[in-house]
């Protein structure tokens, strides 16, 4: 009985670690390509004190509206994210629910939409975790296994596509839009070359710079296939995470 329940605790906590890579590979030929066509320029250092309190305006350089906006949701301790990844890429369609009700306090339900269908979720409470897969008990991961498996923190939890080091030269304003009733600004990256073309679009509270909305686009054209990307964020709803058992 022990070892199963290693054994499936240490798959739902690689499932949702997988969940998070696979958000960064996905990016990553598009970065190494944006980095190869502008050199070496490093990305500018995000902070979670980065922020001037104030809204965004049309005249703002795009290139410094993202790192404010990622510090703005790292500073939020009460949201839910859902994404969708499609596509014919490698890995598999993904549905994926991120909810945060304080910095310690967090809950990862992901589900992979192509047979064999599998659902996991995760929890984090403090310095404990709790993994589910599908219709199993919850399972609280031992200190050995927190150890073998990266548990998401705020951090690793941001949308990717918010950390692609942007400069005013690859990524554009593309004018003001409402999101779920909320007022943003819409910004836009595109990427073309011989390996992939890919079209980023950010959507940011214009009041708070908090990110309501990406997509991300990618065809990679040596293999021929495409992934589509949709996260949409919501904020300042009550969210209570508590441990399972």
């Amino acid at each position: 009985m022990k070892i199963h329940r290693i054994t499936v605790v240490a798959m739902m906590l690689l499932w949702a670690t997988l969940c998070i890579a696979q958000d960064q590979s996905l990016g990553d030929v598009a970065r190494e390509s944006r980095t190869r066509a502008q050199g070496t320029k490093p990305a500018k250092v995000l902070s979670n004190e980065d922020s001037d309190g104030q809204a965004i305006t049309a005249k703002d350089e795009p290139a410094d509206v993202i790192p404010k906006a990622v510090a703005a949701m790292l500073r939020d301790t009460s949201h839910s994210c859902r994404k969708l990844i499609t596509g014919n890429a490698e890995g598999p369609p993904l549905a994926r629910l991120i909810e945060i009700a304080a910095a310690d306090r967090i809950h990862v339900k992901a589900e992979q939409l192509s047979p064999p269908r599998t659902l996991a979720e995760l929890i984090v409470v403090g310095n404990d975790a709790y993994g589910k897969v599908g219709d199993g008990p919850w399972q609280k991961a031992s200190d050995e296994e927190k150890a073998d498996f990266e548990i998401p923190d705020l951090s690793t939890l941001i949308p990717e596509e918010l950390k692609s080091g942007y400069t005013n030269d690859n990524l554009k304003l593309v004018g003001p839009m409402v999101v779920n009733g909320v007022a943003t600004f819409q910004y836009q990256s595109t990427l073309r070359n011989d390996d992939v073309n890919q079209t980023t679009n950010l959507w940011v509270g214009a009041g708070d710079y908090l990110p309501r909305r990406t997509e991300i686009q990618t065809h990679y054209l040596k293999m021929n296939t495409g992934r589509d990307e949709t996260t949409d964020c919501t904020y300042g709803a009550r969210i209570s995470i508590e441990p399972p058992f």
